[in-house]
């Protein structure tokens, strides 16, 4: 499914890991499109409330950094 997100104070990086790592999935890839992040999840999958809550909580951050 593929999906956007905005750009806004986000990086494309981060937002990869954090995709990559919370879906298990190392082939997801993000990429800018006119504004936004664009990318596919696995199928059968999709971004949850809790999801964008926690993508909106990585704006401004640099480097991508698994939970502890």
């Amino acid at each position: 499914m593929e999906c956007q997100y905005p750009t806004y104070k986000l990086s494309g990086a981060v937002l990869q890991g954090y995709l990559r790592y919370t879906f298990q999935d190392n082939s997801i890839r993000v990429e800018p499109r006119n504004g936004n992040f664009v990318f596919t999840l696995p199928v059968g999958r999709e971004l949850t409330e809790d999801n964008r809550k926690q993508i909106k909580e990585l704006r401004g951050e640099t480097k991508w950094k698994i939970p502890s």
